[in-house]
């Protein structure tokens, strides 16, 4: 009997770690770009909030980041939409490669847009980050005819970067990010602007 109940047990620890597994692929699944592998909107949505209380809590400095492959829609219509994938999987990359720490976040918000959370960094380090993603992106030298100054797929960056305090909203971080990132747009693209 001991050596039934031995094999029972057994096959029920196998079991329940396979369920356990397939939970944790799941939610992973929900919460990550397919294309990209990036979080995706759902989790910013449920979960950013949730860190920059976490920044306010422990009064640390957060920095958001708005990033956008500049000329997409010109890159996808002239190269079609399997190469447009294959840019926005190489941008991923790129970001998701320049992030060091498990606590950087990054996401796929949607088509040709990008954002990062961070926390904690100085602001030096959060200006030579961006700088370095939109350099790697410029050196990866993908053709792109439409991109009439470059010449080559680059991304514009947008930033806010402030100490969290109890009044600040993400949609306030986000709002100010994207305002610099249309300014860099305005002003040639393949830059940083900091709102």
């Amino acid at each position: 009997t001991f050596i039934i109940l031995y094999i029972y047990y057994k096959h029920i620890k196998k079991t329940t770690q396979k369920i356990e597994d397939t939970i944790k692929q799941t939610y992973h699944s929900a919460m990550t770009d397919d294309l990209t592998k990036l979080y995706n909107r759902r989790y910013y949505n449920e979960f950013v909030g949730i860190e920059l209380k976490r920044a306010i809590r422990n009064n640390k400095y957060v920095s958001f980041f708005m990033l956008d492959i500049d000329h997409f829609k010109l890159y996808n219509d002239a190269y079609g939409h399997f190469n447009g994938d294959n840019v926005i999987k190489e941008v991923a990359a790129v970001i998701r490669n320049n992030l060091q720490r498990e606590t950087d976040l990054s996401f796929r918000l949607g088509g040709e847009e990008f954002a990062i959370f961070i926390t904690d960094k100085k602001f030096t380090d959060i200006r030579y980050l961006a700088q370095k993603i939109i350099q790697d992106i410029y050196n990866l030298n993908i053709n792109h005819e439409h991109n009439s100054d470059y010449g080559r797929v680059t991304i514009s960056v947008g930033i806010k970067s402030q100490l969290a305090h109890k009044e600040l909203h993400i949609d306030d971080l986000y709002k100010k990010a994207d305002d610099a990132l249309y300014e860099a747009k305005q002003n040639g693209r393949n830059q940083l602007k900091i709102g």
